[in-house]
């Protein structure tokens, strides 16, 4: 027997088709159109980015004297820009998936307008090709900004202030929201947040204000750098201050924090020597405590006495892990123990089981 449909059933399914359609049709348009302004904000500062990379490698490649125009847009959300260490890097007030700075390589060395932390907004920029690197300027202020490379450029060497009457210091670390030099009385301690450096740059002999980068670095004991980053804002008056460092001290012993300046001159210059200074300091975050502790038959931990070297003596206790009583003499039986480090790093430390009793 052949089975039959109806027309109406035929209807309702095909209704049903077109509307499971009509729906995928609907999400995907919604995803597209709802998608994340952080996306599309940051794809906008990576892409100009890509354009700086891109111009700069272009009119290196041309030679000295040759130059190129085109428009550059920095993004609302870049809070900062700089290039040191062949790379131009751009610090986003927000980002997607907790990105919070890009970075492109540059081939070539860059300096002027995109070294000096620009504000956000739309350029026309000359990219101009000096052969030792690439000088980038707005239309008319070449001589601004591409001193460098000019014969009369005063380049005087320059260093961190170090004044500690005054509010000045050669660094100034942001520990736990409270900003005071590095090496001050009130120390740094393990699993402190530092969440920013802070110095001053002027030149030496005129104390004006230098156009640098300032690159900050955290080593350890063991000779490891442990935090690094180049990425600062200018805060006026010859103060680098970076403001996002979010860094947790998870070393104890001495740590050398340092910071080093560049010139913007510093990569197309001979007087390089001249270009750069550094300072560091050496801060000295406590050592960790061994705690000792017995486990019970439950493996609850029984601590010691803070005030004694040995395990407290049980005598008395009503504590449940005592209830089973002393071990006698001849008795065979088992003692679990450990130890924990606190408040810091323990190194190059030993512990053993004590027993002040007789035997």
């Amino acid at each position: 027997m052949k089975k039959r449909f109806s027309r109406k059933s035929q209807a309702s399914t095909d209704t049903l088709i077109l509307l499971s359609i009509v729906l995928i049709i609907i999400v995907v348009i919604v995803s597209f159109t709802f998608r994340s302004r952080q996306d599309i904000v940051v794809n906008k500062a990576a892409s100009s980015l890509d354009t700086i990379t891109d111009y700069s490698s272009q009119v290196a490649e041309l030679g000295p004297g040759n130059k190129v125009k085109t428009k550059v847009e920095i993004p609302s959300i870049v809070e900062s820009m700089g290039v040191a260490n062949g790379e131009v890097t751009m610090v986003l007030t927000e980002g997607v998936d907790g990105t919070t700075d890009i970075h492109r390589l540059l081939k070539t060395n860059v300096v002027g307008f995109i070294t000096r932390n620009p504000k956000p907004g739309i350029y026309d920029l000359i990219f101009e090709s000096f052969g030792s690197g690439v000088c980038v300027y707005p239309p008319g202020k070449r001589a601004e900004y591409c001193y460098c490379f000019s014969d009369e450029a005063n380049l005087h060497e320059f260093e961190f202030r170090n004044d500690y009457n005054e509010h000045y210091a050669e660094l100034l670390c942001e520990t736990n929201g409270i900003t005071k030099p590095c090496d001050s009385d009130s120390p740094i301690r393990y699993n402190d947040l530092i969440t920013g450096f802070k110095s001053q740059v002027l030149n030496k002999t005129d104390l004006q204000v230098v156009d640098a980068t300032v690159t900050y670095k955290v080593i350890n004991w063991k000779n490891e750098t442990v935090f690094e980053s180049s990425v600062f804002n200018y805060v006026g008056e010859g103060y680098f201050n970076l403001s996002n460092a979010n860094y947790i001290v998870e070393n104890s012993g001495p740590l050398n924090i340092t910071t080093t300046a560049y010139h913007e001159c510093y990569y197309v210059s001979e007087y390089k020597e001249k270009l750069s200074t550094t300072a560091t300091v050496t801060v000295d975050v406590p050592y960790g405590r061994l705690v000792p502790f017995l486990l019970d038959e439950n493996g609850r931990k029984i601590y010691q006495d803070e005030s004694h070297y040995y395990l407290v003596d049980p005598t008395n206790s009503d504590k449940s892990h005592l209830k089973r009583g002393w071990v006698k003499s001849g008795d065979t039986f088992i003692i679990r123990t450990g130890f924990e480090c606190l408040d810091g790093e323990c190194v190059n430390v030993n512990a053993s089981l004590y027993h002040s009793g007789n035997p």
